[in-house]
């Protein structure tokens, strides 16, 4: 299908496939040498299509509760143990069925496992289909602290399937779609960053956008993994929106979905750049209209958390010395890596920021 690509790695080079979803897993499931951990969100709601297989797949299955606050070790080690358990062997395939926290563990316990396991990988969510999928990553927390720990580790495969997306709830669309614009803002090419701004709307009512949507940011988001897979240079624009993004979402205990959470830490980190005279007026507000649309339903009063959200930053991973290390903008394509003190002056700015743009909620008649 012309849809499909192969993303070049120095682990191993693997395919990202646009194909049927349950027809795949119905060849995987009757497959003695592959192994599942599904979460238990995406079981129940295809339970019909889950069924269909022979009952026997479920003494291979792994159910987990896809939570932030069970993407850590522990869960790692449960799933370990289960697979260990279940005469798992070194030469057989981990199978991940669901979004970015299953991917997160099973990507990990692939590349610990016996010292290393092939794995494939189905996103259920439009954030693992349009972004996390591809780039070998696995982070798990530790603690109070985000994605402390982790391996770079690709799948063999990832199977994309936008039928998936057909029982998302409304946040969980945003929340994808929040990565998909960080990306096309990223885009150096300047070939896609213009059309999520037509396609945004069009992508929400129509598969075959939303498929070209997804297809696009994936290929963004290529062009830069292929040059610096370890994110040890380049690939650290890919954090655009995330050192504030990962704040919010701490803050808010997670109520704000990660993506809309990013959104609003592009957002920031846009006006932050306003300030520093790195970007000019007329592109934030450009800029600044998406990320609206696509944060409207939240809200996030800085004021009255500012304490807790300074101490956040603080905790960031990415951070150097006492400077809080963030990815700014001059522009859509053009990003750079800040070192940036939080000054009274900057604190003033942040605060600004949310009272103007994410102080008051849309009333949704959906």
């Amino acid at each position: 299908m012309k849809n499909n690509f192969t993303v070049s790695s120095n682990i191993q080079d693997y395919d990202v496939v646009f194909a049927s979803a349950f027809e795949n897993l119905a060849l995987d499931m009757q497959d003695e040498t592959k192994y599942f951990v599904i979460d238990a969100k995406v079981h129940k709601l295809y339970k019909n299509q889950f069924d269909k297989f022979d009952n026997r797949h479920k003494q291979k299955c792994y159910f987990i509760e896809a939570r932030e606050d069970n993407k850590n070790l522990a869960m790692a080690e449960d799933i370990i143990a289960f697979l260990t358990n279940k005469g798992f062997k070194r030469n057989y395939t981990l199978v991940a069925v669901g979004g970015g926290i299953t991917q997160d563990l099973c990507c990990f316990v692939a590349s610990v496992l016996f010292r290393g396991v092939k794995w494939r990988f189905y996103p259920s969510t439009l954030l693992a289909q349009c972004d996390s999928c591809i780039g070998s990553k696995s982070s798990l927390n530790v603690r109070d602290y985000k994605n402390q720990v982790g391996t770079f580790y690709p799948p063999k495969d990832i199977i994309i399937d936008v039928n998936f997306l057909k029982t998302l709830e409304k946040q969980e669309v945003l929340s994808g779609l929040g990565e998909a614009i960080k990306v096309h803002f990223l885009d150096p090419t300047g070939e896609y960053c213009s059309s999520i701004f037509n396609t945004y709307h069009k992508a929400l009512t129509n598969d075959n956008i939303m498929q070209d949507l997804i297809r696009d940011s994936l290929l963004i988001k290529k062009s830069v993994i292929e040059k610096d897979e370890y994110d040890r240079d380049y690939r650290n624009i890919m954090n655009y929106g995330h050192t504030f993004g990962h704040a919010i979402e701490a803050v808010s205990k997670y109520a704000i979905p990660h993506g809309v959470a990013i959104t609003m830490g592009m957002g920031l980190a846009n006006f932050l750049s306003l300030k520093l005279n790195l970007l000019g007026e007329d592109e934030f507000h450009k800029m600044q209209a998406l990320i609206q649309e696509n944060t409207e339903n939240y809200i996030f009063v800085l004021k009255d958390v500012k304490e807790l959200y300074w101490s956040a930053l603080k905790k960031d991973k990415k951070n150097v010395d006492e400077h809080v290390v963030c990815i700014l903008s001059k522009g859509v394509g053009n990003v750079t890596k800040y070192k940036l003190d939080l000054t009274k002056q900057v604190k003033l700015h942040m605060l600004e920021y949310f009272d103007r743009y994410h102080n008051k909620r849309r009333i949704d008649e959906d």
